[in-house]
């Protein structure tokens, strides 16, 4: 740094910052390590990706990790940050750069990203959270279950403000139904209109719920609006309820009868962001997402017993059935396949 004094003079000072031109990453994206119940789910590691200019002299990278009672406590971000190990792959517009992180389990983590050379380092990344569930199975395998804990000590409240959102749920659909059964009145809305076997994913519930089951209008699995059986209201799936830490999801599916081996049910679950307490239309952002299917009957018939990894063949026999291809999966199969749903309203990635 030049200094100039009071006549003219000038001197030359040294700086205590060193200060280059290295750019920095974009396009952060965190996620939960896609995992099975067959392999294990730990919630133990996060999936980092971001991209960075083609050509850049660098010698690596560094992130940090924040969770959010550190960011509602106003706690600063940890001031020892992680290198990371060049992993870039080229593409037509730069990089994709890549790293597994490993923490603590089934939370949820903000982190961002920074690039080096020696002691110079460029600006911070975008921020962005990995919203991590926990998968399992009740009673035989027949009854899903996910849970949602992304922190300890704050709650789902506070979390949900901290990214924006005004609370949490879930949102459920049914991918898949066996063409060849003769479909009853399970498939038919609150009103008795018959809604067809999909694909196209149909919403569960649908608005207004089954016909067997009344549910709000809204597109969540669990009802936001009183006058509905307790049992599927919103804050009653949120544990303790009050400053709850903890949101679940449990679906026991009663499905119509089967006739062949292979016939099953396919679901996609998601974690969602609400925007706002109702909403009209409602919006909500996708955060998280589980693919599972069934073959269980109320009764107890169906296919396999045991899990299976994801994207095998369909059940080949008969057994007592239940859950099966249980697994996480990227949010990107939604947004591929679900965006020209015309029913909820989103927000894209």
């Amino acid at each position: 740094m030049q200094v100039t004094d009071s006549v003219g003079g000038t001197a030359s000072l040294p700086l205590g910052i060193q200060v280059a031109n290295i750019p920095a990453p974009t396009n952060l994206q965190a996620s939960q390590v896609l995992c099975d119940l067959v392999n294990g789910c730990l919630g133990t590691q996060i999936q980092l990706t971001w991209n960075y200019p083609a050509g850049a002299s660098i010698d690596g990278f560094d992130f940090d990790r924040q969770t959010p009672s550190d960011r509602i406590n106003g706690n600063a971000w940890p001031t020892t940050s992680v290198p990371v190990p060049l992993n870039c792959t080229s593409t037509a517009s730069g990089l994709t750069c890549s790293y597994i992180d490993t923490a603590p389990p089934f939370g949820t983590y903000n982190y961002r990203v920074r690039a080096y050379k020696g002691v110079d380092q460029s600006d911070n990344s975008n921020e962005d959270a990995a919203f991590q569930l926990q998968l399992s199975t009740l009673h035989n395998n027949w009854q899903m279950l996910a849970l949602f804990q992304p922190d300890s000590t704050a709650n789902l409240r506070q979390v949900a403000n901290l990214f924006g959102y005004d609370h949490f749920n879930w949102l459920s659909v049914m991918r898949y139904a066996p063409p060849s059964l003769a479909h009853s009145s399970r498939f038919e809305d609150v009103n008795g209109v018959p809604l067809n076997p999909p694909p196209p994913p149909i919403i569960d519930p649908p608005l207004g719920g089954w016909i067997y089951l009344a549910a709000d209008n809204l597109p969540y699995f669990w009802n936001e609006q009183t006058g509905f059986d307790p049992i599927y209201l919103l804050a009653n799936h949120m544990a303790p309820s009050a400053n709850s830490v903890k949101l679940d999801f449990n679906d026991f599916p009663t499905l119509p009868p089967y006739t062949t081996a292979a016939d099953h049910y396919e679901f996609e679950t998601l974690l969602v962001g609400v925007l706002s307490g109702a909403g009209n239309p409602p919006q909500f952002q996708p955060l998280a997402s589980f693919y599972w299917s069934t073959n269980l009957k109320q009764n107890g018939s169906g296919g396999v017993t045991d899990f299976t990894t994801f994207n095998l063949t369909s059940p080949s026999s008969l057994g007592t059935g239940g859950i099966f291809n249980a697994q996480v999966v990227p949010l990107s199969i939604y947004i591929a396949e679900f965006s020209p749903f015309s029913c909820p309203i989103f927000l894209g990635e």
